[in-house]
């Protein structure tokens, strides 16, 4: 059970309930929460059952909910819809078949994965008013879901949730997904080339951005961002320029440009007094570039610049990059920059979890405004501001840090390696007075070992992404005084880098349902078009792409993948030099960590290490030390897709 505090509340009110996955909900728990709607506003049609045999329908059927899903297999699924309706009205079914209209019926149909089944419920008054109900055939590689309401506590406002499952286990694939408030998949897509999705978000109406982990797709060894437009059905590419893109964070500005992290290997580093480096090392340097749409690069902000590694850096950490030569090499990642807020003259919020620090950069001269949490130096001297009057002694490993409305910060705390638990928070600052503290938290178990969100609604929601921490839901949206209203979880351990809570005013519900299964055939049509105008410096003689293979290097008889396979028991670290049956790969391989990339006469082969794990979904980025962490070009997969 998490735990939950708000300094100005002496007592709060918490309640749980358990679910089981893909378990169908009580009948009485979402006609206030959920956000959807019938087709006409003034309808009152509305259906008295409706059943899919011999599928389980999720969540349990309720007049009031419109949107649900089966979980269906490989080909084609033969299905018997029953419906009745309410009295005095018909019942009918529009997809995939139209039958005729009566009071109750049984249909015979016939659906594959991504299909719907569109029954109607027909009202003689108003005159002809009808109201849909839509059944999602999901995939079977679908992850498995798992939502459960406190509703003795109260009840969700109407909004979509935002996941998208980086980490996923074996038989099942990382799908980016918009949910309702009864956990419905309403909307789901997979990125270009299969990896697991990383910032899940909506950055304009009715598109929906999220970038395959690492950033890699098709062509494009730098990374980039997919952004998938649901009316009309349309993608685009957005992605960093001459240097390696970290999909962290993906913002748009009001002139149309972008704001994106990079992450290029930057050599020559003098790391003395940073544990045992010495004068000549490599980083992974922090980048910020503003993208046009037309792929030109406007502005440009560089973490050496402003940050000294040695100085700033509280938590030291390596990980496996590619530099500009296309080497693999092993380098220090001092600053780790993780998300972007802006202010209201345009300065960028910015976290940098291994500063554990957040500061505030000018848009306008590219310094460093003021820095609150971790070490006090900056290279300008800028302002430094201590959380003060905190147990915990301050926000550490953070993320997803957000300026609110009421002039306070929001963030996601991690404690990484440390003994106190994950938390939300809302920090109270003043720069003048070089002072922060904490006016709000909400607590997990226990710390979180990667990634983290918090959300903050207008209308009071509030969302908290848990991250990597086994044990924590996926995400939790609890109320200003501490109450938890529901829980979501992937039931198979699988992980979301973040969870965003949004109003519906911000996808609209038709919309959602038709674009299902359309949006990853818009992307692969755009990515074999070479459509992507926001993506230069592209690596042009990169090898085509291996079907099961995150990562590919070498070319001919000496090309090879990071991975491949479909499940655990035949995982695959690729061609690994000197791997033999029953090392590399072997029964029961989690994961494979590639360290180095280097070449051997002419041909590039790769240098891999390969874990196990004792629990199925166990987080791959602890397995490799954090050497594979998020948003850095790296090789690496938890599963095959």
């Amino acid at each position: 059970m998490r735990s939950a505090s708000l300094l100005a509340i002496a007592a709060l009110l918490l309640a749980c309930r358990s679910s089981s996955p893909d378990a169908p909900l009580g009948t009485g728990t979402s006609s206030a929460s959920s956000p959807d709607a019938s087709n006409d506003a003034s309808s009152t049609a509305s259906l008295q059952n409706l059943s899919i045999s011999p599928l389980t329908l999720v969540p349990a059927f309720s007049p009031s909910i419109h949107d649900y899903y089966v979980r269906c297999a490989a080909g084609p699924n033969a299905l018997t819809v029953t419906m009745t309706a309410a009295e005095g009205e018909t019942a009918a079914l529009v997809q995939p078949t139209a039958s005729a209209s009566a009071a109750t019926q049984s249909a015979a149909v016939v659906v594959t994965e991504d299909q719907a089944i569109v029954a109607t419920a027909t009202a003689s008054t108003p005159a002809s008013a009808t109201t849909e109900y839509w059944v999602r055939c999901l995939p079977h590689t679908f992850p498995r879901l798992a939502m459960t309401p406190h509703p003795s506590v109260g009840t969700v406002t109407p909004g979509y949730y935002l996941v998208g499952a980086i980490f996923y286990g074996t038989g099942e694939s990382g799908y980016a997904m918009v949910l309702d408030t009864n956990g419905t998949p309403v909307w789901y897509g997979l990125t270009v080339n299969g990896a697991g999705p990383q910032d899940v978000d909506v950055l304009s109406p009715n598109m929906v951005s999220y970038a395959p982990l690492g950033g890699y797709t098709f062509g494009t060894a730098m990374g980039e961002f997919e952004c998938h437009t649901l009316a009309p059905v349309s993608a685009s590419f957005v992605a960093t320029v001459g240097v390696p893109m970290d999909s962290h964070e993906l913002r748009l500005l009001p002139n149309g440009d972008y704001l994106l992290f990079a992450s290029p290997v930057t050599t020559g580093v003098d790391l003395t007094g940073l544990g045992t480096y010495g004068a000549d090392e490599n980083i992974l340097n922090g980048v910020i570039q503003e993208v046009t749409p037309s792929g030109q690069v406007v502005w440009q902000w560089t973490a050496t610049d402003h940050f000294d590694p040695v100085k700033d850096t509280t938590w030291v950490d390596t990980a496996s990059a590619t530099n500009l030569a296309g080497q693999r090499v092993t380098v220090v990642d001092p600053f780790h920059l993780n998300s972007i807020d802006l202010d209201a003259n345009g300065n960028l919020l910015v976290s940098s979890r291994h500063m554990d620090s957040i500061f505030l950069v000018s848009r306008a001269s590219g310094q460093v405004l003021w820095k609150m949490g971790g070490s006090s130096y900056t290279k300008e001297g800028a302002p430094f501001i201590q959380v003060s009057g905190d147990s915990m002694n301050g926000f550490h490993r953070q993320h997803d840090a957000r300026f609110q409305p009421d002039g306070t910060i929001s963030l996601f705390d991690d404690e990484t390696e440390l003994t106190g638990p994950a938390r939300a928070l809302v920090l109270q600052y003043d720069v003048e007075a070089a002072t922060a503290s904490v006016v709000w938290q909400y607590q997990g178990e226990a710390p979180v070992a990667s990634m983290g969100s918090f959300t903050i609604l207008s209308d009071g929601s509030r969302v908290i992404g848990w991250g990597s921490q086994a044990g924590n839901p996926t995400f939790s949206e609890v109320t200003a005084n501490g109450a938890d209203l529901l829980d979501f979880n992937f039931a198979d351990g699988d992980q979301s880098y973040r969870a965003r809570k949004l109003p519906t005013s911000a996808l609209d519900l038709e919309t959602l349902r038709k674009a299902v299964g359309t949006a990853n055939s818009a992307a692969m049509g755009q990515a074999d078009a070479g459509d992507d105008a926001a993506v230069e410096g592209e690596d042009t003689g990169a090898p085509s792409p291996v079907v099961g293979c995150s990562t590919v290097s070498g070319s001919g008889a000496g090309q090879q993948c990071s991975y491949a396979s479909g499940n655990a028991s035949a995982f695959s670290c690729a061609s690994v030099a000197g791997s033999t049956a029953g090392s590399c790969p072997s029964s029961g391989l989690y994961g494979c960590c590639v360290d180095a990339l280097a070449a051997d006469g002419g041909v590039q082969s790769l240098s891999a290490t390969c874990y196990y794990s004792e629990a199925l979904g166990q987080p791959a980025a602890e397995q490799c030390d954090l050497q594979a962490y998020l948003g850095q070009p790296y090789d690496w997969q938890t599963y095959a897709p």
